[in-house]
């Protein structure tokens, strides 16, 4: 039995369904809250990628000035192959996974989490300037902009 949470006016919600049925009753479309749920989690996500990855990396990992420039420009060029590529393969792709939304999004969250927790963990212990951080820094980049694109796409 779900947990009940109490909520004003005494009355108690009993899990994610009856909010569901509620925000139904204001006039929410389903479809529509769940879209913005995706929405919602995957900015927080990269909210929070996006402004620690740089001090991680450059305070934590001391990875040197040139190995992060060098990651930077090959991030970018993924983003602006990735964003196209994925757009085609979800319109086009005959498979199930790629093609439906639904199927897009619950087999590419779980991906997505993985590729926001790649750069939180060191591959070793790195010394100031290692090329392997420099690698790291690149694979984590276009790890998570790619699971970002193909799950927001969906």
């Amino acid at each position: 039995m779900p947990s009940e949470i109490p909520c004003s006016g005494g009355r108690t919600y009993g899990g994610g369904m009856n909010i569901m049925r509620h925000l139904i009753k204001l006039g929410a479309n389903p479809a529509a809250v769940a879209y913005s749920m995706t929405t919602l989690g995957a900015g927080m996500m990269n909210s929070i990628f996006s402004f620690y990855y740089v001090k991680l990396f450059l305070n934590k990992y001391k990875i040197s000035e040139g190995a992060f420039q060098q990651s930077q420009v090959v991030y970018m060029i993924w983003n602006a192959v990735n964003d196209p590529l994925f757009g085609y393969l979800q319109d086009n792709s005959r498979v199930a996974c790629c093609s439906r939304r639904r199927l897009s999004i619950l087999y590419g969250a779980p991906l997505y989490s993985m590729a926001f927790l790649l750069a939180w963990f060191p591959w070793r212990e790195y010394a100031p300037g290692d090329w392997l951080s420099g690698l790291h820094l690149t694979v984590a980049l276009c790890a998570f902009d790619g699971m970002l694109t193909f799950v927001l796409l969906a």
